[in-house]
């Protein structure tokens, strides 16, 4: 009898490892909160967090939640010359490509991904329904939002690494040296 498939959650767990990121599942405010908490204090000696605002952030109510756990949500657009200091970076991907491991972040203007490419540390939100099992399923979506309008993206997969110095394997030298994946149960 054929082995079940893996869901795509876990497919894309996998190949972010694979890459080098690490992907956790979560479900509701409590438990993202309590994450980034824990990521925060693990990277910094700033409780700032540098985010781009987004629908699902406030819906989770995430500022105040961290907020409460002593941690500041920084908008982009507020945090001027002091972004280049905050250690951790808060984003949502508005979608996930399971096989490849990749993210796609960004697509609102003014939101091309800062807080993902200039902290040491990039935590993403991610859906599991915004989770495709790969490109070719992804793609619609991906061609919906470009013709709403939405074009500002930024493509992840994995922390930021080159080989091509030296011929050796450096992280982080064109962004994040981390990436942290907090995928939002699907729930009632």
């Amino acid at each position: 009898m054929p082995q079940p498939a893996q869901p795509p959650e876990q497919v894309f767990a996998d190949a972010l490892a694979n890459l080098g990121g690490r992907s956790r599942r979560v479900a509701g405010t409590a438990a993202v909160a309590d994450s980034i908490d824990a990521i925060v204090r693990a990277h910094g000696e700033s409780r700032r967090v540098l985010y781009e605002p987004d629908a699902l952030i406030d819906r989770l109510g995430l500022s105040l939640a961290l907020s409460a756990r002593g941690v500041q949500l920084v908008p982009v657009a507020e945090a001027g010359e002091s972004a280049a200091d905050i250690a951790v970076g808060l984003t949502r991907a508005e979608l996930a490509v399971a096989r490849s491991g990749s993210l796609l972040v960004g697509g609102h203007p003014g939101g091309w991904g800062l807080a993902a490419v200039l902290p040491r540390v990039h935590v993403a939100l991610v859906q599991e329904a915004d989770i495709e099992l790969d490109l070719s399923a992804a793609f619609p979506r991906f061609a919906r939002a470009c013709e709403d309008g939405r074009r500002n993206w930024v493509w992840i997969s994995g922390p930021s690494k080159t080989a091509d110095i030296a011929m050796q394997l450096v992280k982080g030298v064109h962004g994040p040296n981390q990436l942290e994946v907090l995928v939002l149960e699907d729930g009632p």
